[in-house]
């Protein structure tokens, strides 16, 4: 029977099969999470005892064995006796005799009946299962996290939220942290239909791991990657660089800039493939997110406050950052976001390192990076158009479907991130 279950927060009811009971989800409509509640047992049946002398065997009694179908007076004095005065019920007499084979049709179709009914029933639910999981991963909506579904083993159970229907208390401990980028993905300052740098830009590397950014011992190993041309221009403008053009496109370049080495064309194009969500996550830490900055699963950080992300994977539709504001990651966190980014203020991370600050576009919304903030992040949106601009400093890395880079930006490649 499906168990009925009303949304704590938005008072939004969803109807879930039997076996769902226990799983924690997410509300469609408000992100809200809660578990499915468990339904109370039902008492055990416990079947009448039936002698031949039912009224079910009345048609069957001419076919059966003459020596079988007389019951001794002391059996079914025994019989009785073993059953209480007060279960004891006058049979109902039959209507008439009927045909045993009739008797077996009704039965049959019955049976029929009901398996048609279920297998009816069965792909209707998949059908809207795996139409949710298409919408999550692939549209921005109101449902920041994922479907219910069993923990894999490995995944990450952390910061999941107290409340609702039942407390989440009782879930597995955390386990192995998830990686959301994919394995085949690159690395550096990457615009995969085309780059352009137009300004006063400076791009080079060094490694977190060794040590802070320092301008007087900076590297020139920034990848600088694109599967068509990169335009490269601006009065000033220093690219500590390897440059990498498609194949069979080149380096447009003004006359009055040099790079460190010649570019080298790509040999085969570049594949960054897309964020795929596991639709059996319940790591998400949304939370822990204040609900003055977080509200239908967005997530807005105004008014020069700054806002401390505790380790986690957040699920978010739209990511604003004020100029004034700053997102601060005491530990390493991953922010899925669905919808746009647009980042304006500061990002700060912890130890400065970019690999524990992970931004993982799943759709094909704008990323804008704009003003004076500073910026510690891992950045991929394959499918989204990045456009940096203002003049402050980005540590870390950007991959995205096209990059364009104006105005005095610096772009500080973190050799950690692709280790």
């Amino acid at each position: 029977m499906p168990i009925r279950v009303q949304c704590p927060a938005c008072g939004d009811v969803t109807h879930f099969a039997d076996n769902d009971a226990g799983l924690a989800v997410g509300c469609l409509a408000c992100g809200r999470h809660f578990r499915v509640p468990v339904p109370a047992p039902k008492p055990a049946h416990v079947p009448p005892r039936i002698v031949e002398s039912s009224p079910l065997f009345a048609n069957l009694a001419s076919t059966l064995p003459a020596a079988a179908s007389p019951v001794c007076a002391a059996q079914q004095q025994q019989q009785q006796q073993t059953v209480p005065r007060a279960a004891r019920r006058r049979p109902i007499r039959p209507a008439g005799s009927k045909s045993r084979w009739r008797t077996y049709g009704l039965f049959l179709a019955l049976v029929c009946g009901a398996g048609v009914a279920v297998v009816l029933m069965i792909p209707k639910r998949d059908a809207k299962g795996v139409t949710a999981i298409a919408q999550s991963a692939t549209q921005p909506s109101s449902r920041p996290t994922t479907s219910a579904a069993p923990v894999p083993t490995d995944g990450r159970v952390e910061n999941l939220p107290a409340g609702g229907v039942v407390s989440l208390v009782d879930l597995p401990a955390p386990l192995a942290p998830r990686s959301y980028t994919p394995a085949t993905a690159p690395v550096g300052f990457v615009g995969l239909e085309g780059v352009e740098c137009k300004g006063k830009i400076l791009i080079d590397s060094y490694d977190s791991a060794a040590g802070p950014y320092d301008a007087q011992t900076a590297g020139d190993r920034a990848p600088l990657v694109s599967n068509g041309s990169i335009r490269l221009g601006g009065e000033g403008s220093r690219f500590r660089c390897v440059v990498h053009p498609g194949p069979g496109h080149r380096v447009e370049m003004s006359h009055s800039l040099a790079l460190p080495q010649p570019a080298q064309p790509l040999a085969a194009r570049v594949v960054a493939p897309p964020v795929r969500l596991d639709p059996f996550a319940h790591d998400s830490a949304n939370e822990d997110l204040p609900e003055r900055y977080y509200r239908n699963g967005n997530l807005h950080l105004t008014g020069g406050r700054t806002l401390a992300l505790a380790s986690g994977v957040y699920y978010l539709n739209d990511v604003s950052l004020d100029p004034t504001s700053t997102l601060r990651a005491d530990g390493p966190v991953t922010l899925l976001v669905s919808g746009t980014l647009t980042l304006q203020g500061s990002i700060e991370t912890a130890n400065n390192r970019a690999a524990e600050c992970r931004f993982r576009v799943t759709g094909s919304r704008p990323v804008t990076i704009g003003n004076r903030g500073t910026l510690v992040l891992d950045l991929y949106a394959p499918q989204s158009a990045c456009d940096i601009s203002g003049d402050g400093n980005v540590f870390g890395a950007v991959v995205a479907r096209s990059l364009r880079v104006t105005g005095g930006r610096r772009l500080h490649f973190d050799e950690a991130v692709g280790k």
